[in-house]
């Protein structure tokens, strides 16, 4: 497989052997994360072309679509790749985080081979893959219960208080505090 080149003063025809990276396969577990929270992406890089390619890099974005662009997020982390030999293929995993400032909204994650292009390829718009989809949203903490172990209290003085939190969302809460106010109504 290649691309052929005419040498225009001779005009022989030769075969351009070059590599071509392509992501063939993309997971991620979990699907549902909260902006700050890693996870980890799993995918596979096949060397499509006709001629070893050099190491690279996978790197890995949040689309809102199953294709490759400029407005795309890219998330923290990535996965080096060695030298592949024509028609070879690597499957491997890396720990990606998700950047604090990623709103809240429905994603597609995408595994890119070469994903800084430093290698010239036969085709350079074939390297990404796309997962299932990536679910961003904010933990949802709900105070379900509170009690005070003394009916009264003096002013100035201390009352013992108990609460219970509960998570609602699927995403894994950070260490957070509870804060109690006294209130005339509730």
């Amino acid at each position: 497989v290649g691309d052929l080149s005419m040498d225009q003063s001779t005009g022989n025809f030769s075969i351009i052997t070059l590599p071509d990276l392509v992501t063939t396969a993309a997971s991620h577990t979990p699907s549902r994360l909260s902006p700050g929270s890693s996870f980890v992406s799993a995918d596979t890089v096949r060397n499509a072309g006709n001629t070893d390619s050099a190491a690279s890099t996978t790197r890995y974005y949040l689309s809102l679509d199953a294709v490759k662009s400029t407005n795309d997020i890219q998330l923290v982390g990535s996965r080096s790749v060695p030298a592949l030999a024509p028609d070879a293929e690597l499957a491997g995993s890396a720990r990606i985080s998700v950047p604090s400032s990623v709103a809240p909204g429905a994603y597609t994650m995408l595994a890119c081979a070469d994903a800084s292009r430093t290698l010239t390829e036969l085709d350079e718009v074939n390297n990404c893959a796309a997962a299932p989809g990536v679910v961003i949203e904010y933990a949802d903490l709900v105070a379900t219960d509170v009690s005070s172990l003394a009916s009264s209290v003096a002013p100035g003085g201390s009352l013992g208080v108990s609460d219970t939190v509960q998570n609602i969302s699927a995403v894994t809460a950070s260490t957070t505090s509870t804060r109690y106010y006294l209130s005339t109504d509730s």
